[in-house]
């Protein structure tokens, strides 16, 4: 799982679309698995808190038959850096 918090709370909106884009390519397209992406919009429930956005995807490839191997490194810690890596280098 990863979590992307949007700095400005009136932005999250504006961001979704980027947000869910990025999630079908470097989930997707580049590594055929799957990822559920949920937008969390505190303020809009009346908390104060950042709004943010958490990508959830088994660690496992997915294919014409069903899910597959095990994606290394996304089936242990390590897979959430290199999204977040992604993210970064996106956002340049």
């Amino acid at each position: 799982m990863a979590k992307f918090t949007i700095d400005k709370r009136d932005r999250i909106l504006a961001e979704w679309p980027r947000i869910v884009r990025f999630a079908a390519v470097e989930f997707a397209e580049k590594r055929n698995m799957a990822c559920i992406a949920v937008l969390h919009v505190p303020a809009r429930s009346g908390v104060r808190r950042d709004a943010h956005v958490h990508l959830v995807a088994p660690a496992r490839e997915l294919g014409p038959d069903g899910y597959g191997a095990f994606l290394r490194p996304f089936a242990t810690d390590a897979g959430g850096p290199e999204i977040a890596r992604a993210w970064a280098a996106r956002m340049k």
